[in-house]
């Protein structure tokens, strides 16, 4: 395709200022296509950005609503559609029909319709994605061009009658965390970092805390006060500390300094810091039904909560050249490979 005039790059969450896997991976999008000079920014959000941006913008409304994550999509992508780019790179996910207009490359996790999460928990949350999920399943785009976040993602977007291209693994900051350090003074204790909210599943992580009785660090943005109240509460009497929003550095020392890091969340489908962890030489232990488990050692994975403590136990002990092996493959995952392999194909899709 020549004379390419605009790239629509749909970003739904840009405007949420803390970090997030999906943020991140809006960010190094757009890096990778402004390093290129393949055309002109387009992109479409949500809510109006607070701050200037060296390309034009367009969004729904012009303040910030925390809530309804998934019909923010929707209307999002909605707003896309009053657009005609050269092609549409959408980084929300949800995978409506855009080919109508121009080539859309779609970047995509699981739809949260597909996997366990909090939306299967309880009625509430079942009411409230199934006007989402009835939506999206009758006007999907049959003629995207999907890369899919793991293999396990891809699966399940199969499921829904779709093809995935390709996977392409999120980008993450490893050289942030590599560490040369393999001794045997790491803290005998498990650590995890997740947002602090009820889709984290982070109940897991102090049941291995009681089930263990290892000292267990719980770190993550801030985004439900009231969860974390019943998550200090349902601790009481454990050795659990929560470090919320905690800055970059501190956190990248104390992942280098704990042995384990425990995944609560079952159906996730990739994890950033599952991958941290690896670069830090801190052994994950990670659920079987997620993205990360195809990234890990077989043994590193887990069916129930019993078999994740005593995995835990194991592994909290020396185990040095496995942490060497770990810190080795994370460096894949770095965010250079993943603009190489992004904008690769981009550039295919409009020559």
């Amino acid at each position: 395709m020549s004379g390419i005039k605009s790239i629509a790059v749909i970003a739904h969450g840009y405007s949420n200022e803390k970090f997030s896997g999906e943020g991140k991976v809006y960010h190094e999008v757009i890096r990778a296509l402004q390093d290129s000079n393949l055309g002109k920014i387009q992109l479409v959000t949500f809510s109006k950005p607070k701050r200037h941006l060296p390309f034009e913008v367009k969004y729904v409304v012009p303040f910030r609503i925390t809530k309804f994550d998934k019909y923010q999509r929707l209307l999002t992508l909605w707003k896309a559609r009053n657009l005609t780019p050269s092609i549409f790179v959408n980084l929300s996910g949800t995978l409506l029909k855009l080919s109508d207009i121009a080539p859309h490359l779609a970047y995509s996790a699981a739809p949260a319709f597909t996997t366990p999460s909090k939306y299967s928990s309880s009625t509430f949350w079942r009411l409230y994605l199934y006007p989402f999920e009835k939506y999206v399943k009758a006007h999907l785009d049959k003629n995207a061009i999907i890369i899919s976040n793991s293999h396990y993602s891809a699966r399940k977007i199969e499921s829904l009658g779709l093809n995935v291209r390709t996977v392409i693994y999120p980008p993450v900051d490893v050289e942030e965390f590599i560490t040369n350090k393999l001794d045997s003074n790491r803290e005998e204790a498990i650590i995890t970092v997740a947002r602090i909210e009820r889709g984290k599943m982070l109940e897991n992580t102090i049941n291995i805390a009681r089930l263990t009785k290892l000292k267990t660090y719980i770190v993550g943005s801030l985004s439900d006060k009231n969860y974390l109240g019943k998550l200090k509460e349902i601790s009481k009497g454990l050795e659990v500390e929560f470090l919320t929003d905690l800055p970059k550095r501190e956190l990248v020392s104390l992942m280098q300094r704990v042995s384990v890091y425990f995944h609560p969340t079952v159906g996730e489908h990739f994890g950033i810091p599952i991958v941290e962890a690896m670069a830090s030489g801190t052994i994950p232990i990670v659920p079987s039904e997620s993205g990360a488990s195809e990234i890990l050692p077989k043994d590193l994975s887990y069916s129930s909560l019993e078999e994740a403590a005593e995995k835990v136990k194991k592994y909290v002990k020396g185990w040095n050249s496995l942490r060497k092996e770990l810190i080795e493959k994370s460096m894949s995952f770095s965010s250079s490979n993943f603009r190489t392999k992004i904008i690769s194909i981009i550039s295919e899709i409009i020559k």
